[in-house]
């Protein structure tokens, strides 16, 4: 594992500070504030979670210590008589963390946006505001590509789409269709029809319009989408208080972040400035368990750079064993409840959890851990004080799994995809998105198997719309596990002629038009690290 090396800088009071001071403090001194509309905060000095005007609780929140008290929870806006109803305005907002300000751009006024909760057979219709403040040719944000459609375009007036991450549902005209483009000022209607047979799990939404993505989610555009499902009514999982966990890294300069992506590694990526890391718009909220209880946590790695080593580290910080059983992975369910120490979370990755507390008094940590590439030291996203009376509670033994396994058998056509670089910039297939895109034709109805190389010595994670895929294999070895995934790290070269892989299989069906394939780390998407798929 790479040194953790501190970050430090003075703040408005003369006093040198770093950054992991900043982050584990920063409760304790109840300086993280929020200028007007931004949902963010840090605990008041009695020892209760502050919930900004913006969060919603939706848990039994209390200063004593006999009752759960769940961190602050995003708003949420539900569907009804099948349909999700709502507008959703990108506005320029601010955050200030110990006398620093940080300029953000947020849906809504909150940091995170509110959670849309849809049922199978729903439909979205959703008008999308674009309040951003054009940011000129900042951090040479001029210079990059507009939509692939040939050419380039000026990225320096902060246009802006919507992005339905996770979601099985069309690519094409008002849908979840990445190509449109919504200038400062404008307003786009999006009518997204959720299957009716679409499985249930938890997803997320961020823009999506090449050149600012990077620009906007570090802003902190970004909240939780969720589907309902059988999951929801499995006993076990019902009784169980259900949080929401929205992960965001926010900082100054994302712009010149966006641009270095090519020139850097990701480790510089990671330490670079000194960001903000909050959990539903909050510095390390402090939460209560009874011994015993079982906890829902829904997670989502909204960050756009860092991977984390996510764990629930004890008092000594050791992990707690087997301490995050996942009912699902990228919204959809697991075969059987699956116990694992710690687990590798990439950009763009949920976790559906259950969290049981221990038996005896004390804390524990959910907690980002350094991930090998990356710089960051361990960040600790959530405290939680075990205290009260017993709260015995039982795990579930079967869920309700709603995707099937594809067979090496099924297998129609194998091809490889490279991700590497260019001149100077990120490509897929030797082809910058701004210089190309490259195109690949996928037919729907057929099952392929793709081999995915990454030819560079950075980790680049693997992200494609519309349909997930399912992990086979990585450099050429079967994983113990094969799963379905929508977003999941392609391993580094090890050498000129010794690409990383990932071994993935596809079965496209249902739609057809334009998606993309692209590196979830943003700024490598930015920087050209993006390919269309035309389904067929």
């Amino acid at each position: 594992m790479p040194p953790q090396e501190r970050l430090t800088r003075v703040d408005s009071n003369g006093v040198r500070v770093d950054r992991r001071t900043v982050l584990r403090g920063i409760l304790g001194l109840g300086t993280l504030a929020a200028v007007p509309g931004l949902a963010a905060c840090g605990q008041s000095d009695n020892g209760a979670t502050a919930s900004s005007p913006a969060a919603t609780p939706t848990g039994t929140a209390t200063t004593g210590g006999s009752q759960s008290a769940p961190a602050p929870q995003p708003a949420v806006r539900a569907s009804a008589n099948g349909v999700l109803a709502t507008n959703l305005t990108a506005t320029n907002s601010q955050l200030t963390v110990l006398g620093e300000t940080i300029d953000t751009m947020v849906y809504e006024g909150s940091l995170p946006a509110p959670t849309f909760r849809v049922n199978p057979g729903d439909t979205l219709r959703l008008t999308l505001t674009n309040n951003l403040s054009p940011i000129g040719n900042q951090g040479g944000m001029g210079q990059m590509g507009g939509q692939g459609q040939g050419g380039m375009a000026d990225m320096s007036d902060n246009g802006t789409n919507l992005h339905t991450h996770g979601l099985h549902v069309s690519p094409t005209g008002n849908s979840d269709n990445v190509f449109l483009d919504i200038a400062p000022g404008a307003s786009q209607d999006y009518e997204i029809k959720v299957p009716a047979d679409h499985w249930g799990g938890l997803n997320w939404y961020h823009p999506h319009r090449h050149g600012s993505v990077s620009l906007q989610v570090l802003g902190g555009m970004a909240g939780a989408l969720i589907v309902s499902g059988p999951l929801d009514e499995v006993p076990e999982v019902a009784a169980a208080t259900e949080q929401v966990l929205v992960l965001q890294r926010i900082q100054n300069g994302p712009a010149m972040i966006a641009r270095m992506s090519s020139m850097h590694d990701n480790r510089f990526l990671s330490l670079s400035g000194n960001p903000a890391f909050t959990t539903n718009g909050h510095i390390n909220p402090q939460v209560r368990m009874r011994p015993g209880e079982v906890q829902r946590w829904q997670i989502v790695n909204a960050d756009p750079i860092d991977y984390f080593d996510l764990a629930l580290l004890d008092q000594r910080r050791a992990p707690l064993p087997g301490g995050l059983k996942f009912l699902a992975r990228d919204g959809m369910t697991l075969p059987v409840l699956t116990k694992a120490d710690a687990h590798l979370m990439v950009p763009g990755n949920r976790f559906d959890i259950l969290v049981q507390a221990p038996t005896n008094a004390g804390t524990f940590t959910l907690t980002g851990r350094t991930a090998v590439g990356f710089g960051q030291p361990d960040i600790d996203f959530l405290t939680v004080q075990v205290t009260g009376a017993p709260k015995p509670m039982s795990l579930p033994t079967r869920l309700p799994s709603q995707v099937t396994p594809i067979a090496a058998n099924q297998v129609t056509a194998r091809r490889n995809v490279t991700y590497g670089s260019w001149q100077g910039a990120m490509s897929v297939n030797g082809v910058t998105f701004d210089q190309g895109p490259d195109v690949m034709a996928l037919k729907v109805g057929t099952i392929e198997e793709w081999t995915i190389q990454n030819l560079t010595n950075q980790q680049h994670a693997f992200h494609i719309h519309t349909n997930p895929f399912f992990v086979v294999a990585e450099n050429g070895k079967p994983v113990p596990e094969p799963a379905f995934w929508d977003t999941y790290p392609i391993p580094p070269a090890t050498g000129p002629d010794a690409p990383g892989s990932i071994t993935v299989r596809m079965h496209p069906v249902d739609f057809t038009g334009k998606i993309v394939q692209h590196c979830h780390i943003l700024p490598h998407e930015d920087a050209g690290m993006m390919g269309v798929v035309d389904l067929v």
